[in-house]
């Protein structure tokens, strides 16, 4: 009887022991983030740079927060009016009153067809804090051009 209750202290004591061990769990990440610019349409006609509505920009962004990205890349889909007209579309640090570089879109498309466009890899344009993110867009002839929803996109291998 002592033997038993021995044995069920023993096995008892190294299920306890090894219940309790720390292990390091991993989460699964999405390998792939999208952030939209909550905005469908937005048009302009200036000939110089408007920045999108206050209500559009992507608030406390930190791109810090993000483990393991290996890239940020800036899409739009746009269109110009008039044929021969282009379409500039870029991000802007609002927090640092300052465009993102490397992240100019330019579409020159036939009467209002949409094109999808995209930046190269701007992870290493964004700065290692919060910022504030807004979208700025503009007509390179003053005709209206068109812009809708802009998304970053934040990639993990």
């Amino acid at each position: 009887m002592i033997k038993k209750i021995g044995l069920f202290l023993c096995i008892g004591v190294s299920v306890l022991m090894s219940s309790c061990k720390n292990e390091e769990v991993i989460p699964n990440l999405d390998k792939e983030v999208r952030l939209n610019f909550p905005f469908e349409y937005w048009p302009s006609n200036k000939t110089q740079f408007e920045l999108s509505p206050k209500y559009t920009h992507l608030i406390k962004f930190n791109k810090t927060n993000y483990s393991g990205l290996t890239s940020i890349k800036l899409y739009s889909a746009m269109a110009t009016e008039v044929v021969g007209d282009t379409a500039e579309l870029e991000l802007f640090n609002i927090t640092d009153n300052t465009a993102v570089a490397n992240s100019l879109l330019m579409a020159s498309t036939p009467s209002l067809s949409y094109q999808l466009v995209q930046s190269s890899n701007i992870i290493n344009e964004l700065p290692n804090k919060e910022i504030d993110l807004g979208i700025r867009l503009k007509s390179k002839k003053g005709q209206f051009v068109y812009a809708r929803t802009p998304v970053l996109v934040l990639s993990r291998n």
